[in-house]
C-alpha cells in the first residue's frame, strides 16, 4: 500500500513539472505584465489590451480637466472650497503634474520593473543558480522514492509552489488593473494632499517589493530542494507565501504614521494661512 501511495505522489509531482518550469522562467512577466504573459502562454489568437488602456486614459484625462475647472471655480469664483487668497499657480501646478503623470506613467512603470528585475537578478546571483544545474522535480523524486513521509512532505512542497504560482498570477492581474486605472487615480493630484493617488502609488511599490522577495524566496527554496533538504525548502516556501501579509503590516504602520504627520502639517499650514488673512484684515 505504501508503494502505491508513493507512486501516486511521484506521478503528481512529475505532472507538476510545468509549474516548476514556469516559476523558473516566467515570474517577472507574470507578475508585472499580465497581458504579455497571457498572450505568450496561451494558444490561438492574442488579446489586444491597448484599446482598454486608451479608453481609461481618455476618461482619466477628462476627469482631470473637469476636476481642475470645478476646483478652480469653487475656490476662486464661488469661494466655497479652499482658501481664495492662495496663489492660483499651485492649482495649475497640480493640474500639470496630474497630466504629466497620466501621460508618462507607462515609462515610469517600465523603469520600476527594470529596477526590480535588476535587483531580482542580483539577488538570485547571490543565492546561486544551483537549481539550474539539475532538475528540481528529478531531485525531489529521487529523495522520496523510499519513504511515504518524505513523499508527503514533497507533495506539500509542490502544493506550496502551486499556491505561489497562482499568487504571482493574481499579483499580475492586480498590477494590470491598477495600471489601467492610473489616469483616474491621477485626478487626486489636483488636491494638495494627492487624494487617492498617494496610497495608489504606495500599492505599486508594495507589490514590487512583494514580487522581489517572493521570487528570491522561491529560487532559494528551489536551491535548497536540489541540495536535498525538503524541510527547509518547505519552510522557505511557507515564508514566501506569507510575504504579502508580512510586508503589509510594515507598510500600514508606516503609512499610518506618515498620514498623521501629513495631516498635522496640513492643518498647521491652514491655521497659519487663516491667521495671516485675519492679520491683513
Amino acid at each position: 500500500m505504501e508503494w502505491i501511495l508513493v507512486g501516486l505522489i511521484v506521478a503528481i509531482i512529475v505532472g507538476a513539472q510545468f509549474i516548476i518550469d514556469a516559476m523558473l522562467n516566467g515570474l517577472i512577466p507574470m507578475a508585472f505584465y499580465m497581458e504579455q504573459f497571457v498572450n505568450t502562454s496561451g494558444f490561438g489568437a492574442n488579446l489586444d489590451f491597448s484599446p482598454l488602456f486608451s479608453l481609461f486614459f481618455g476618461f482619466g484625462v477628462s476627469l482631470i480637466v473637469l476636476k481642475f475647472l470645478y476646483k478652480g471655480f469653487n475656490v476662486y469664483i464661488g469661494w466655497s472650497d479652499g482658501d481664495p487668497d492662495l496663489d492660483p499657480l499651485s492649482l495649475v501646478t497640480n493640474f500639470l503634474r496630474a497630466m504629466a503623470v497620466a501621460l508618462c506613467f507607462s515609462i515610469l512603470y517600465d523603469a520600476l520593473v527594470t529596477v526590480t528585475s535588476s535587483m531580482i537578478d542580483q539577488t538570485i546571483g547571490v543565492i546561486g543558480d544551483l537549481y539550474a544545474q539539475q532538475s528540481v522535480v528529478d531531485t525531489i523524486v529521487n529523495l522520496i522514492s523510499g519513504s511515504i513521509f518524505m513523499a508527503l512532505t514533497a507533495l506539500i512542497l509542490i502544493v506550496c509552489y502551486l499556491i505561489l504560482w497562482i499568487q504571482f498570477m493574481m499579483r499580475g492581474v492586480e498590477m494590470f488593473v491598477m495600471r489601467v486605472g492610473v489616469p483616474i487615480a491621477c485626478v487626486g493630484l489636483i488636491d494638495n494632499d494627492k487624494g487617492v493617488f498617494a496610497p495608489y502609488v504606495k500599492k505599486f511599490f508594495m507589490n514590487a517589493a512583494t514580487v522581489l522577495i517572493q521570487i528570491a524566496l522561491v529560487k532559494l527554496s528551489f536551491t535548497i530542494a536540489t541540495l536535498g533538504n525538503l524541510f527547509y525548502a518547505l519552510g522557505v516556501a511557507f515564508v514566501a507565501m506569507k510575504t504579502p501579509k508580512f510586508l503589509q503590516e510594515f507598510m500600514l504602520q508606516a503609512g499610518g504614521a506618515g498620514g498623521s504627520v501629513v495631516n498635522t502639517i496640513y492643518h498647521a499650514s491652514r491655521l497659519y494661512q487663516m491667521a495671516k488673512v485675519a492679520v491683513k484684515k
